[in-house]
């Protein structure tokens, strides 16, 4: 890889796959960018990669509830019942229950249950703790798809935000190109390429890609 002029990882497998990769790296000395989606988002691998972890940039759909503006009202209503920081998708895990209770809400209460939420539930917008749940009429998919950035740090990960206004910090001077949208992984591999990609390679180690 080194030989070919790779100047970034893309690591799109998981947790397992992750850790010795990143401990590769390290021992050839690679200092590039190094990449992963959301499977590698667990503390298991600043743990284990031990120094090869830090400055890692993980890709993922959830927020960190504890720092993003949005969700601080409900971080701070969490830990003051339950005296500890929401956990990871904490918020997440919440806004689902609510968008199905908003649904459940404007049902017939005379009606067939399951029916009448399959109906209903693609229809309802819920404004959400971490981001809004609203889906398309056409095809019935999210209407807007959230990438968020972290970078591992010496045990854990720290939250840089949503992946349009984080790529600079994420990567120091010089950066990467963002796209307006993110759809899928590979989506997000693009956006993180490196920006001249005439002139730069990037290695991909495509294991299992998250869904």
């Amino acid at each position: 890889m080194l030989a070919a002029g790779a100047d970034a990882v893309v690591h799109c497998g998981g947790l397992d796959g992750a850790v010795p990769l990143a401990r590769a790296l390290r021992a050839a000395g690679f200092r590039g960018p190094r990449l992963a989606l959301q499977p590698v988002l667990e503390q298991e691998f600043p743990r284990a990669a031990g120094p090869a972890a830090r400055g890692w940039i993980i890709g993922a759909t959830v927020v960190d509830a504890t720092t993003a503006l949005r969700a601080r009202a409900f971080a701070a209503s969490y830990r003051s019942r339950y005296d500890t920081p929401p956990p990871r998708y904490a918020a997440e895990a919440y806004d689902a229950n609510g968008y199905v209770a908003r649904g459940l809400r404007a049902l017939d209460p005379g009606g067939d249950l399951r029916r009448g939420l399959t109906v209903r539930l693609p229809a309802t917008v819920h404004p959400g703790v971490s981001k809004e749940i609203r889906f398309r009429q056409s095809d019935r998919t999210p209407s807007e798809h959230r990438l968020y950035l972290y970078r591992a740090d010496a045990d854990d990960f720290r939250f840089l935000g949503d992946y349009r206004g984080a790529m600079g910090a994420a990567v120091g001077r010089g950066g990467w190109p963002t796209t307006s949208s993110y759809h899928s992984p590979p989506a997000a591999v693009g956006a993180m390429a490196p920006r001249h990609r005439h002139q730069r390679r990037l290695a991909i180690e495509m294991l299992t890609c998250s869904p």
